[in-house]
């Protein structure tokens, strides 16, 4: 049985996982343009450590709270995300022709 979160992540692609990064309001433009750059996708973000976050060029900051955010996105611990990232998260589900993230 696959994990709802590699169905997902593995479909989006870096432009899906830059807006995505945006609505949660997770990093600045310049740590995205780094990912942009970079092309990580969504499959590179949820198994990405924070040594290969920095190694794409992040400062050691955002490389945590990526491989922080992927973390807790697997395991579904909305509490240490920001508020609206299992609802935006729903919707990209949707988008994408998958079923809406549950609790």
């Amino acid at each position: 049985m696959t994990e709802w979160w590699s169905e997902l992540f593995n479909i989006v692609n870096t432009d899906v996982l830059i807006k995505f990064l945006r609505d949660i309001n997770l990093l600045d433009e310049s740590d995205l343009q780094i990912l942009i750059i970079e092309k990580i996708n969504g499959l590179d973000f949820i198994s990405f450590s924070k040594q290969d976050f920095h190694l794409c060029g992040l400062k050691w900051g955002p490389a945590i709270r990526l491989q922080r955010a992927a973390w807790e996105i697997r395991y579904k611990n909305w509490n240490l995300l920001p508020p609206n990232t299992r609802t935006v998260l729903s919707t990209l589900s949707q988008s994408l022709e998958l079923p809406p993230v549950t609790v």
